[in-house]
């Protein structure tokens, strides 16, 4: 067992064993970006790039007999290294950069490509001025685009490889000689005999799969017996041995390796016959224009660009894995008193069950800036890759048809670029609010070598369904700011880090759609404000609440919206009998949208803003009452980032909120102590009425209790598992109608097992964020 490596058989004395892994020595990028990739051809996106430092790439280290190119090119860029300029380049424009990622995570690996997931690499070129420039910069004064410089491109397939039995898409370096498993370094090879170790200690009991990752491609050889440790009864494995020396583990000829051109263009989509493959991007930097890429000439000037690394850059992936299907679909749990066949759970068809019913999706996608591999370690890299996971973010939020979606942590350049185009192809629009805060992230060409970014919330609502009457933007820093003025006592305010604490740069949107009905066709579909509500009415700080249109509409603030409303008999909101609806009356339903601080040690910064939230949303109804034949219908959701014990979620589902509450016994800075929580709203949670009408209670008797009724997750990570999200409406205009059920701990080991992954937790292949996505179906309660 000790000897790594190696062939125990006697017929194979000769053959050397070598590693055929690559070594990537490069400088990579320590910030968070994003990788875009095809969707479906579904829209043509523009993308945002950005850029870093110069890479100060090393040349592969080819062993043995690897890639006689690369040893070629070895040679060259010794003999050349001291150049300061390619001969033909007197235009002084050099690669900057050239990577297939963004920012990579502290583990010094190649990117994994993904079947049908395409490749877009990042070219950063640098002219004789020091500017930085995108490859596909459209700007005139773009070397590219000016006739200065031309880049070509060349993807190649490489043989097929030996890869690791616990990292399928990393190549492998040792293969143990009792069981003939390979392993991509040696931290693998202990796991792996610790696995061999077990396997004696219950004598054969647990028996040792050669291969136990069904993606592990390569190299199959024959399962290793407990009663034969030396392999002195198995007969010589030829079929094992040919494709060890094919894959390069062994080998014994001097015959180079083979790599297939695939592609000349920028992009590469892998297709099925890349899995298992390893891929090799070359860009070349030329200032010979007008050449035939079929001539000699074309060849001679890319192998003088080959010589020196201002005008060449080359990329070797990770062994390319196959794309998986999406995660298996859910059903929705149907209510009681509605068109279907009682209480049970119906498969989702796709269409609404009858004219008045509309579906409410909300999810937290999970943005790129937070997906890294140290908040998530049991995921690979390109598990959390934006290229990866854009396609099934919009592929299951598309699968449920819903009627308005709610999405949180969007990234700004995301929605502009992916959700916004790519959901407009499917009938919907829709409106954005980033949080107050940006982040710097990795530069980029066009953005003086970084960028500014951040994440917020997106509602969209399908435009055959819904109008858009007005929407409105919160910044929850803005409107407490003001509140405290007046809420605060005056020791409290003189504390800058109270204050301080407090303005964190969360954010909500609110938008009034009216139902399109018969008799409302001819209503003006366009009316649309864009309201915001930042606590001052002159407007200041109006990063904006930003339509599809891209415009920004000011107008006065409804009076004491900005302040913390505390309810009172004479601001109860109730129906008016004169007042009542008929076949012409709009119906009329308020979506908020929000994202809570994650903060587990700001409870108190948690109850200000849910407090906020719910005051705002108060005077919102009594403005809409006053100016409306009846009050419309209000859905809250979205991550509140609190647990159904917590003080913040017995404010929303209860309308109060008991000064015993052990969040509000911590309050370190004072400032809940002076102030009064409550709403006078109906509001019920639907997921927790949903479960008390299936199991046949009253939900009007369990408004106190209704904590206990909650999923028991929707967040799961390795250091989390918790309810966060929520679907919260009034019962006065809407009727829950159903929703979708929820995966279990167990849904989740099932799902993992079937992929044979190690961790169950979330994201996963299948399942694109570390939330699970609601989805509740109303109906009009006319």
């Amino acid at each position: 067992m000790n000897k790594i490596a190696n062939i125990i058989d006697d017929n194979n004395k000769g053959f050397e064993v070598k590693s055929n892994g690559t070594k990537f020595e490069r400088e990579t990028s320590e910030r968070i970006g994003t990788v875009t990739q095809q969707t479906n051809n579904i829209s043509d996106e523009k993308n945002s790039r950005s850029n870093h430092r110069k890479n100060k790439e090393s040349i592969s280290d080819m062993k043995g007999d690897g890639d006689l190119e690369g040893r070629i090119l070895e040679k060259e860029f010794t003999a050349n290294k001291n150049s300061e300029n390619y001969s033909n380049n007197k235009n002084g424009v050099e690669l900057y950069r050239c990577d297939l990622v963004y920012v990579s995570s502290r583990k010094k690996v190649p990117i994994t490509p993904v079947e049908s997931c395409e490749l877009q690499p990042i070219v950063i070129l640098r002219d004789k001025m020091g500017k930085l420039w995108d490859d596909d910069d459209e700007n005139p004064e773009n070397p590219v685009i000016s006739g200065l410089a031309s880049i070509h491109y060349r993807w190649s397939r490489g043989p097929s490889r030996a890869v690791c039995t616990f990292h399928p898409s990393q190549v492998a370096t040792l293969q143990c000689a009792t069981t003939l498993r390979c392993f991509c370094g040696v931290g693998c090879y202990k796991q792996g005999f610790a696995q061999l170790r077990r396997f004696y200690e219950v004598r054969g009991m647990s028996p040792i799969s050669p291969h136990p990752n069904s993606h592990t491609y390569g190299v199959p050889c024959r399962p290793f017996q407990f009663n034969d440790p030396d392999n002195s009864l198995r007969d010589r494995d030829d079929a094992h041995i040919s494709l060890l020396l094919k894959t390069g583990l062994v080998h014994i000829s001097t015959d180079q390796e083979e790599w297939i051109p695939v592609g000349d263009q920028r992009n590469y989509l892998p297709v099925s016959e890349d899995v298992g493959h390893q891929l090799k991007l070359e860009v070349f930097l030329v200032f010979k224009s007008g050449l035939d890429p079929n001539s000699e000439l074309f060849e001679k000037s890319l192998s003088e660009a080959r010589s020196f690394s201002e005008t060449y850059s080359q990329i070797t992936t990770a062994c390319c894995v196959p794309n998986l299907p999406q995660a298996p679909p859910r059903c929705i749990l149907n209510m009681p008193n509605n068109q279907m066949n009682g209480v049970g759970i119906h498969h989702n068809t796709g269409t609404a069950i009858s004219h008045s019913r509309f579906k409410v999706f909300s999810w937290n996608v999970l943005a790129e800036i937070y997906a890294s591999q140290e908040a998530f370690p049991h995921c690979d890299a390109y598990m959390l890759s934006w290229s990866y996971r854009k396609t099934r973010i919009i592929v299951e939020i598309l699968s449920h048809q819903p009627d308005i979606v709610c999405l949180q942590e969007v990234q700004t350049e995301h929605f502009d670029d992916f959700f916004k185009p790519v959901l407009q192809q499917y009938g919907y629009e829709g409106v954005y609010k980033q949080k107050t805060t940006e982040i710097f992230t990795s530069g980029s060409g066009r953005r003086k070598d970084g960028k500014y970014t951040m994440d917020g919330c997106a509602t969209f609502y399908k435009t055959n369904k819904f109008i858009a009457k007005e929407n409105y933007s919160l910044e929850f820093s803005a409107l407490i700011k003001e509140a405290t003025h007046r809420t605060l006592p005056a020791e409290v305010k003189n504390n800058p880090a109270a204050i301080k604490r407090l303005l964190k740069d969360n954010v909500a949107v609110v938008i009034l759609l009216e139902y399109r009905q018969n008799d409302l066709i001819g209503s003006d579909s366009n009316h649309s404000i864009h309201n915001q509500l930042t606590g001052n009415s002159s407007g200041v700080n109006n990063r904006g609440i930003v339509g599809m249109s891209g415009t920004n509409l000011m107008v006065n603030n409804v009076q004491n919206q900005a302040g913390v409303l505390i309810p009172s008999s004479n601001n109860q909101i109730q129906s008016d009998p004169k007042k009542s609806m008929n076949s012409s009356t709009p119906l009329q339903v308020i979506i908020a949208n929000t994202h809570i601080v994650a903060n587990p040690e700001a409870n108190d910064v948690k109850i200000w803003q849910a407090q906020t939230l719910v005051s705002v949303l108060e005077e919102y109804l009594h403005d809409c009452y006053r100016r409306q034949p009846v009050l419309p219908g209000l859905i809250i959701c979205g991550d509140f980032n609190s647990t159904p014990d917590s003080a913040l979620y017995r404010l929303l589902a209860t309308g109060t909120c008991e000064k015993t509450h052990k969040d509000l016994a911590m309050d370190r800075y004072g400032l809940l102590s002076d102030l009064q929580l409550g709403h006078s709203m109906r509001l019920r949670s639907a997921y927790s009425m949903a479960k008390a009408m299936v199991e046949g209670h009253n939900p009007n008797m369990l408004v106190s209790s209704t904590e206990s009724l909650e999923p028991v997750f929707t967040n799961y990570t390795p250091n989390y598992l918790g309810c966060l999200d929520y679907v919260f409406y009034t019962d006065e205009r809407l009727r829950l109608g159903g929703v979708l059920e929820l995966l279990d701990e167990e849904a989740l080991i099932r799902e993992a097992a079937a992929l044979q992954l190690p961790d169950w937790s979330l994201p996963n292949p299948q399942r694109p964020s570390d939330h699970l996505p609601l989805l509740t179906e109303f109906e009009w309660n006319i």
